[in-house]
């Protein structure tokens, strides 16, 4: 399933996973075996026009959930640092982040609760991004501590298998000189069946963005970092990934053998685009900023070509995150342009983007960095 070859870099996990308190670096096995293939629940979902029995959540600071498909919003936990949240369904998921220190909860009731699961994280510098593979099974990316305490540190993933009772680790690797690659936090990851799963990172002045692709749900990693320079992932299907860094954009059908740039953007385009969300393999949506507005693109032709979609003309700030949960209901969140202090800022829809509906956000939240969504049983 996986290439045999892509660049010269390897991610490499542990022949004995180690628990985070101690992680073990050794050389890792080549004939290991992966994980299980599970589903992705919300491949499941069935498409809605006029209702929206829809539960979303946003993080920045703060998780904020919306039981209307994203129309509104409110408050229920707020932890300094959280950047990124994902639900496995609508009541089981995981907020993560770093401030001080990483950071990681878990809800079992839709984000009304949460436990915390930071234990045993010394060795971690950065928690940025969660992908979530079943309600037992997630995998979190970021970076460890740099050696020396100095700078960013090398790369990181740590998976769980058990709700996050546990989380065990691996490093990004040269598979050549086994040297670990230095400043490269994981800020961006998605995965296509369950199975397949791409990360991406913005990497250091030396290395440059670069990704990175794991064929057995996060059990082992092989390095793109000279084929695929891209800060943010996309994945569709079960055979479509996607690498794109503000206005660049490259696409691999195969399952990551080959990538090629893909020339799709509107003509005259100078944004930056920022997330991906693919509700079937044809229609899909990318966005971001550009001229100081939000940024929504469509595409209904599998990403051979994008289309701006309209928002209200009078909204200043950027959008961070999409995700759909069906071909018509989805959510775009990001942040206002309010000088030191940004405010939220989200748009939901109910008609695949024909027409998109500011949301109402709580006073005092802050920009939002990520976002999830699931049906309501």
């Amino acid at each position: 399933m996986a290439p045999a070859r892509m660049g010269s870099c390897v991610f490499i996990w542990p022949c004995a996973f180690a628990l985070i308190g101690a992680v073990g670096c050794g050389g890792g096995s080549s004939d290991a075996t992966g994980p299980t293939p599970l589903p992705t629940p919300l491949e499941t979902a069935t498409p809605m026009r006029t209702a929206s029995p829809v539960a979303a959540w946003a993080a920045g600071g703060s998780v904020a959930r919306s039981l209307d498909g994203g129309m509104t919003w409110d408050v229920v936990f707020e932890h300094e640092g959280l950047e990124a949240t994902e639900f496995a369904d609508a009541s089981t998921g995981w907020a993560v982040g770093s401030s001080a220190s990483p950071v990681v909860f878990r809800s079992e009731d839709g984000g009304s609760t949460w436990a915390d699961q930071s234990a045993d994280l010394d060795s971690v510098q950065l928690l940025n991004e969660i992908v979530v593979l079943s309600d037992r099974r997630a995998l979190l990316f970021g970076s460890f501590n740099a050696p020396g305490g100095f700078g960013l540190g090398p790369s990181l993933v740590l998976g769980t298998t058990n709700g996050g009772a546990t989380w065990e680790a691996s490093r990004v690797t040269d598979g050549q000189s086994n040297f670990d690659f230095a400043a490269m936090p994981l800020q961006s990851a998605c995965t296509t069946d369950g199975v397949l799963v791409l990360a991406c990172g913005i990497g250091s002045f030396d290395v440059g963005p670069s990704c990175a692709l794991s064929a057995d749900a996060g059990g082992r990693w092989m390095g793109l970092s000279r084929g695929v320079a891209a800060r943010h992932a996309g994945c569709t299907g079960v055979a479509t990934l996607w690498g794109f860094t503000f206005r660049t954009l490259r696409r691999s059908r195969d399952r990551g053998e080959t990538w090629a740039e893909i020339d799709a953007l509107p003509a005259g385009f100078q944004g930056r685009v920022r997330s991906m969300a693919f509700a079937d393999e044809s229609h899909g949506w990318l966005v971001g900023d550009e001229n100081g507005r939000p940024l929504i693109l469509h595409t209904s032709d599998g990403g051979d070509s994008w289309h701006r979609q309209t928002l209200p003309d009078d909204v200043t700030g950027e959008l961070l995150d999409v995700v759909f949960a069906n071909s018509e209901v989805g959510l775009a969140v990001g942040g206002t342009n309010l000088n030191s202090a940004p405010g939220p800022l989200g748009f939901a829809t109910r008609d695949g983007g024909n027409q998109w509906v500011r949301a109402s956000f709580p006073q005092g939240l802050s920009r939002l960095t990520d976002a999830a969504i699931a049906p309501l049983p």
